[in-house]
C-alpha cells in the first residue's frame, strides 16, 4: 500500500507566520522584478468562517478571535511592504456563512454577533487601536442553489432590495440569535454598508466585491442574463468587483456587450418593473453619448418598453440596439465581430425611446446628443454635474424651485442638508465626502422630491 508522503503533511500543518505570508511580495518585486503598482487587491484568505470544515483532516482551526488575530498580523505586515495595496476580506462562503462563524455567532466581550457584522467591528477597532488600515475591500463570496429559472434571474436582488422576499434567505433568520422565520429579506449590502457606518464611521471609502459566484447550471440564455443582471445591478451601485467561480456558456456574450457598449459612468434608471424589466445607463465623459442596457427576464412575456430620456437631447428618429436572446447551447462568442449578437432599431421621438424587448433578452441601445454642452442628469427633474465630482464642487440645475438639497451615503444616512434659497440652480461642496457613491435628495419648494446618484472621485 503506497503511502503519502510526510513531508506534505507537515508543510501544511506548519505554523506560518504574517512575515513568512507575505513574502511573496518580496519574491515579486526584488527577485522577479515584478512592479507592484500593477497589482492592486490581496484577498486576505478564503473562507475563514468554515475553516474547521475545510481543514479538519489536519489542524484544528482557531475560533472567531483566533482568527482575526491572524487576519490583522498579515494586513499590518502586507501594508507595510505594500501601503498602497487594496486589503480584501474576510470572503465569507455564503449566504449561511454570512451569519455564522463554525455554524453558530460569535461571542465577544459578552456580546453575539453576526460574523460579518464581528469581523467589521473588530477590524475597525484594530484600526483605531493601530493606526494601521486594516480593511478597503469588503469581499463576499456567493453561491445561490435556486433551482428554477425565474428564481435564478432574481438573484441580482438579494444584494440591494430592501423589498425582495428572497427564498434562499436562511442564514438571515439567525442575525438577531435563534432562527426567525420572518426575515425574508437579505439585502446584504446594505446591511454591511450599515455595520461599515457604524464602526467605522461615514466617510470609511470601504467598498464591497463579490470574488466568487455560481448558480446552478442553466440554459445559455438564463446565464448570460444573470451575469448581465449582476453587472447591471453592482455596477449601479459602485462596487469594487464582480468575478463568477464559473464561467459558463452564455456569459462571454453579456460581459462583450457591456464592455462593448456601455459608457464610463453609470446613471439612474428605475423601471417600475424592476424585478423582470431593468435599464443600465451609462454616459461617457463629455456627456454627449448615452448607452441604455435593457433586460428583460420575463420568461415567456415579451415587452414593451417606453423610456423617458432625461438630461441629454436625443434627436428623433431610429437608433441601434444590439440584442441577445434565444442563445444556442453551443458557445457563440468568438470575437467582437463573431458572436451571437443580432442588430435591431428602436425609436426616440420627444427624447422617449420606445423599444419591443422579446423574452428573455438584453440589448444595449446606442443614443447621441445634439450637443456636447447638454449637462449630465439624473432624473427629469434635476441635472448633476460634472459627475463624477472631481474638483470639490458641483452644480445642480431644476426645473422647480429648489427648497433644500440632501446628500445622503449609499447606506441611507444623510451627510448633509442644505438650503436651496429658492432658486433654480447653485453649487454645493463635495469637499470632505471621500471618494464613493452618494444619493442626493432635491427637495422643491412646493415638496415635490428627486433623488440622483452622485459619484465622487
Amino acid at each position: 500500500m503506497e503511502t503519502k508522503p510526510q513531508w506534505k503533511a507537515t508543510l501544511y500543518t506548519e505554523e506560518w507566520p504574517a512575515d513568512s505570508t507575505v513574502a511573496i511580495l518580496t519574491h515579486w518585486s526584488n527577485d522577479l522584478g515584478l512592479n507592484l503598482d500593477q497589482f492592486r487587491y490581496w484577498n486576505m484568505d478564503n473562507e475563514m468562517e468554515i475553516w474547521t470544515g475545510t481543514h479538519d483532516d489536519v489542524m484544528k482551526a482557531p475560533d472567531a478571535e483566533g482568527t482575526m488575530q491572524k487576519y490583522f498580523a498579515v494586513a499590518k505586515a502586507a501594508r507595510k511592504l505594500w501601503p498602497e495595496v487594496k486589503l480584501c476580506g474576510p470572503v465569507a462562503c455564503s449566504e449561511w456563512m454570512w451569519y455564522l462563524y463554525s455554524n453558530k455567532q460569535v461571542e465577544y466581550e459578552g456580546k453575539n454577533y453576526p460574523w460579518l457584522e464581528y469581523f467589521i467591528m473588530r477590524c475597525a477597532k484594530e484600526q483605531k487601536e493601530t493606526g494601521v488600515k486594516m480593511l478597503d475591500v469588503f469581499d463576499i463570496h456567493n453561491y445561490p442553489n435556486e433551482k428554477t429559472d425565474a428564481e435564478k434571474l432574481q438573484t441580482h436582488r438579494m444584494y440591494y432590495d430592501l423589498t425582495y422576499d428572497y427564498p434562499g434567505a436562511n442564514g438571515v433568520k439567525t442575525i438577531n440569535g435563534g432562527w426567525d422565520n420572518n426575515q425574508t429579506k437579505e439585502y446584504i449590502f446594505v446591511r454591511v454598508q450599515q455595520w461599515l457606518d457604524k464602526y467605522f464611521g461615514e466617510g470609511h471609502g470601504i467598498t464591497v466585491s463579490i470574488s466568487e459566484f455560481n448558480v446552478l447550471d442553466a440554459s445559455a440564455t438564463v446565464n448570460a442574463l444573470v451575469y448581465a443582471s449582476h453587472l447591471g445591478e453592482l455596477g449601479w451601485h459602485g462596487a469594487e468587483f464582480f468575478t463568477p467561480w464559473t464561467w459558463k456558456t452564455g456569459m462571454w456574450e453579456a460581459v462583450h456587450l457591456f464592455s462593448r457598449y456601455s459608457k464610463s459612468e453609470t446613471v439612474a434608471s428605475v423601471s417600475s418593473q424592476e424585478d423582470m424589466l431593468s435599464a443600465y445607463s451609462s454616459i461617457n465623459a463629455t456627456s454627449d453619448s448615452l448607452t441604455i442596457v435593457v433586460i428583460n427576464r420575463e420568461l415567456t412575456q415579451n415587452r414593451d418598453v417606453e423610456i423617458e430620456i432625461a438630461g441629454i437631447a436625443i434627436p428623433d428618429g431610429e437608433y441601434e440596439a444590439h440584442l441577445l436572446a434565444k442563445l444556442p447551447e453551443d458557445e457563440t462568442f468568438n470575437s467582437e465581430t463573431d458572436n451571437a449578437l443580432t442588430h435591431t432599431t428602436v425609436s426616440v421621438k420627444d427624447n422617449k425611446l420606445t423599444f419591443a424587448a422579446p423574452a428573455l433578452s438584453m440589448a444595449a441601445i446606442e443614443l447621441v446628443a445634439e450637443s456636447a454642452d447638454v449637462p449630465l442628469t439624473q432624473s427629469v427633474a434635476v441635472a448633476i454635474y460634472p459627475n463624477p465630482a472631481v474638483s470639490g464642487r458641483v452644480n445642480i440645475k431644476s426645473d422647480h424651485e429648489i427648497g433644500s438639497i440632501e446628500i445622503f451615503s449609499a447606506s441611507g444616512s444623510l451627510l448633509r442638508h442644505i438650503d436651496g434659497n429658492n432658486t433654480l440652480g447653485m453649487t454645493i461642496s463635495t469637499t470632505g465626502l471621500p471618494a464613493g457613491i452618494y444619493m442626493v435628495k432635491t427637495t422643491s419648494t412646493t415638496g415635490d422630491t428627486n433623488i440622483s446618484r452622485l459619484s465622487v472621485k
